[in-house]
């Protein structure tokens, strides 16, 4: 793919925004410096709703950074019966300027973990290079923050040694028989620092839809490094400004989930050839499942020259499960940027197959009619162990469905350490302490959770089954499928 870096963005940023005009959709992916929750932080639940998972996910975004991220522009030939997309594939080290005194109140901190600082070694991320090379962003709030500084200090780079400003920034010939920046020359240094953050004013624009595969923290530093700061205890603000910066967003994993339900639960595909294809939504396995999609009609994506050398990694892909294979690509976010995309061209085309009038057809369904089958999964975005499948970014979230809730109550003081060690040896699980005697618990599948209320019947304890409590005003709420073969996708919620 190519590699944009501090010596080249100024070149190729003109050229990707034009791509990006043009563009069909653009798929993302970052690599984290860090994934747990910071030091006294709480851990994310199976009891969580989408909110209490908003502010988990947002203190780990705020206490760490995205050093690494990689997009692909895709974009459909005019001619709908060729069903060709052309893709573009970028990657860049990435970094908030800090330089002099902005930053003095402004720090810009680089938190590592451990784990995390291993995995991103073995996937031949290069640390020097995100000091070196790194291309600068900065959000609408840092924007105006870095303007506002200028307005009041346009003599700062003169009462400070030149070695604190890096030139790429600040060249020299801006500086030249000055003793203060002019408008313009603030105007440009501004352009330049916000570096990348540029692609999002063409995405708002355009209102090109937005695609990641398990995309909620993906989303989450997206938006505070290119978009504004995340809002603290407002989950619906969050919302709102997602849709007003990121007009369409796409979740591949949550896409795979929710058509093989509708694969799974309706009768009249119970013998649809595409529900094996579905088994798994983990990303590298859902792209080779999906790639033999076996008619006609199927998309074909050709590699353009900034990401040519994709194609043997991919037509490995196509054949085996790149995550088992160690391919030297997996984990680098512009490849894996690329599998998502090819990702959601297959879940769309599966989608439209399911159509019933998809056999007669003479030709691949046009844009058009792929975006519209995919339409109501838009803006859903895919949560693990949590009370409901997906933020909803477009309205209220779902009612909470998963995992099923247990109550257990016993006669005598119950010792919580000594029980969830007890329990954690049959599977996952989260506890919830409702007094010295009693407590509920949700397990991260049926089987354990069969386990689990087994051994507490055993030991003494009350069971039984309770319904996760919701505000029916702030969820959505699943409707009913159509019996007579044609699936309204309009009424499925997750």
């Amino acid at each position: 793919m190519t590699e944009i870096t501090r010596s080249n963005y100024q070149e190729l940023l003109p050229e990707i925004n034009e791509q990006i005009k043009n563009a069909t959709f653009i798929s993302f992916d970052a690599e984290f410096s860090g994934l747990g929750p910071p030091s006294g932080g709480i851990r994310t639940s199976l009891f969580d709703s989408g909110a209490e998972r908003y502010q988990k996910l947002r203190s780990i975004v705020m206490q760490n950074t995205a050093p690494q991220i990689g997009f692909c522009i895709f974009r459909k030939t005019d001619d709908d019966a060729a069903n060709v997309y052309h893709v573009d594939g970028y990657q860049a080290y990435v970094s908030e300027p800090c330089f002099a005194s902005f930053n003095n109140t402004n720090n810009v901190v680089l938190s590592l973990e451990y784990k995390c600082a291993k995995f991103l070694r073995q996937c031949n991320f290069e640390f020097n290079a995100l000091i070196e090379r790194a291309v600068p962003y900065l959000n609408s709030k840092k924007t105006r923050d870095l303007t506002v500084y200028f307005n009041q200090h346009p003599d700062f780079i003169w009462k400070h040694p030149n070695r604190y400003f890096d030139k790429t920034f600040f060249p020299e010939s801006e500086r030249a028989g000055k003793h203060c920046y002019t408008s313009e020359d603030k105007v440009n240094i501004v352009k330049r620092l916000r570096g990348l953050s540029q692609i999002v004013d063409v995405i708002r624009e355009h209102k090109i839809p937005l695609v990641g595969h398990n995309f909620a923290l993906d989303l989450l530093y997206f938006f505070r490094m290119f978009c504004t700061e995340l809002p603290g205890n407002d989950y619906d603000t969050f919302k709102s400004l997602v849709g007003n910066f990121l007009p369409h967003v796409y979740d591949t994993k949550f896409m795979v989930l929710s058509c093989r339900k509708l694969l799974h639960s309706h009768p009249a595909y119970k013998n649809n050839q595409d529900k094996d294809k579905l088994e798994s939504s983990s990303l590298f396995t859902a792209f080779l499942n999906t790639t033999v999609i076996g008619d006609r009609f199927c998309p074909h994506v050709e590699m353009n020259s900034t990401c040519v050398h994709f194609e043997k990694s991919l037509q490995i892909g196509r054949e085996s499960d790149l995550e088992v294979d160690k391919n030297d690509l997996v984990h680098s976010p512009g490849f894996d940027s690329c599998i998502t995309g090819i990702l959601f061209l297959n879940i769309s085309h599966i989608a439209a197959r399911i159509d019933k009038n998809f056999e007669r057809r003479t030709g691949p369904p046009t844009l058009s009619e792929l975006l519209e089958n995919v339409q109501s999964w838009k803006d859903q975005v895919f949560i693990s162990r949590a009370a409901v499948l997906a933020m909803y970014l477009s309205g209220n979230d779902p009612k909470p469905c998963r995992p099923r809730w247990t109550e257990a109550t016993i006669m005598q003081k119950i010792n919580f350490p000594v029980l969830k060690e007890s329990l954690l040896k049959l599977g996952p699980v989260d506890i919830e302490k409702i007094n010295d005697y009693s407590f509920r618990f949700a397990a991260a599948g049926g089987k354990c959770a069969r386990q689990m209320k087994k051994l507490l019947t055993d030991e003494g304890y009350k069971i039984k089954n309770i319904n996760i409590p919701y505000n029916k005003e702030s969820y959505a709420v699943s409707g009913e499928l159509k019996q007579d073969g044609v699936y309204d996708r309009s009424k499925l919620l997750g």
